[in-house]
């Protein structure tokens, strides 16, 4: 008699199980996915430049600082420069996409026209870009779509804050 009681409270504790396990498979799915937008330290990089219309802005690590590529003088702002790294090199992240569809680019600010082009160079050699579209809706984040994928990413934060095509915004 006793044996039947317990059975009963091992089948309920079994079916509790399987309900929760489900339960946190159905969670997981529709979790949201957060990845890195470049895999990349700080330090890795040696070379970066920012596009938006016809100017541009290109910075070279020459030593342990930062310099402007001709023909743009002045000091730079290491500072900026840090704030940059730090913030979308190295803690920049994609949570989900919005749009894989090429005619909704313009929604987001991300076609070849539109957006900010940022291309950063790893070691000397290896290039990685990316175009940032302004959230029209939204001051918390930007939207970034990368050449070679047709998705239109949220960013976790406002990139445009850290940087700027115009060699103003870098220098002292």
């Amino acid at each position: 008699m006793a044996k039947n009681k317990w059975t009963k409270y091992i089948i309920i504790l079994v079916a509790a199980l399987i309900l929760l396990f489900i339960q946190n498979l159905k969670t997981k799915k529709h979790a949201q996915k957060i990845e890195d937008i470049f895999n990349l330290k700080s330090e890795m990089v040696t070379e970066f430049t920012v596009t938006k219309d016809t100017l541009t802005v290109t910075l070279i690590k020459s030593d342990t600082s930062w310099v402007f590529a001709s023909p743009d003088t002045g000091i730079v702002n290491e500072q900026k420069v840090t704030s940059f790294l730090t913030n979308i090199i190295e803690d920049g992240k994609t949570t989900e996409y919005q749009t894989k569809n090429p005619d909704n680019y313009y929604k987001y600010n991300v076609t070849d026209e539109l957006g900010t082009h940022l291309t950063v160079t790893v070691s000397g050699t290896e290039k990685q870009n990316l175009i940032i579209g302004q959230s029209s809706s939204t001051w918390a984040h930007d939207y970034i779509r990368f050449p070679d994928d047709p998705k239109v990413y949220i960013t976790n934060k406002k990139l445009l804050y850290n940087l700027s095509e115009r060699a103003s915004f870098w220098r002292k």
